[in-house]
C-alpha cells in the first residue's frame, strides 16, 4: 500500500517520531483513495526502519516531501464515531 500523511498531523507529537510509542491517527491510503484510522508507529528516515512501510509526507503547503517516512500499521481502528 502506499500511505500518505500531512506533517501538520503530527504537530505535538514530534516526540512519538522515531521513539517506537505507537499514535492514533488517520493515514490516506493512495492506493483505495480513503482515509484509514490506525495505530502506528513512524520514523522520519529510511534508514531508521528499512523493512517497513512508505510512508509519504506532505508539508505544509501541501506539497509531498522527496523521500518518504517509513511506517509500521500495528492495528486498524474503526473510526473514533464507531466506536461504543
Amino acid at each position: 500500500m502506499k500511505w500518505e500523511l500531512s506533517r501538520e498531523v503530527l504537530y505535538g507529537m514530534e516526540g512519538d517520531v522515531n521513539s517506537e510509542r505507537e499514535m492514533e491517527l488517520y493515514l490516506y491510503d493512495q492506493d483505495q483513495y480513503e482515509r484509514v484510522y490506525v495505530r502506528a508507529i513512524i520514523w522520519d528516515s529510511q534508514d531508521k526502519a528499512p523493512d517497513e512501510e512508505d510512508l509519504w509526507m506532505r508539508d505544509f503547503k501541501g506539497q509531498l516531501e522527496e523521500k518518504p517516512w517509513k511506517v509500521r500499521i500495528v492495528e486498524k481502528l474503526p473510526p473514533p464515531w464507531e466506536s461504543s
